[in-house]
């Protein structure tokens, strides 16, 4: 499972990073880059012991549906 989570997050990496430019018109490119690695390196910082305090507190199944319910209200 490790490997899957490793494999998709380098490709989002490698694919949010590369789209930005098409999707972000060339005078806000900057901006929009400084706050895409921000959001990005805050989340490596923050999101493992989040996940890891969850498991702790609520249990592997409650996070894992917790986290599924966040993927569908995001979409």
């Amino acid at each position: 499972m490790a490997v899957v989570v490793t494999l998709a997050d380098i490709v989002f990496v490698g694919a949010g990073g590369a789209h930005l430019k098409a999707l972000i018109p060339q005078r806000h490119l900057m901006e929009a880059n400084g706050r895409f690695e921000t959001v990005m390196w805050i989340w490596t910082a923050v999101g493992p012991p989040s996940g890891g305090a969850l498991i702790g507190a609520l249990g592997p199944v409650v996070t894992i549906v917790l986290n599924a319910i966040s993927f569908v209200l995001s979409g």
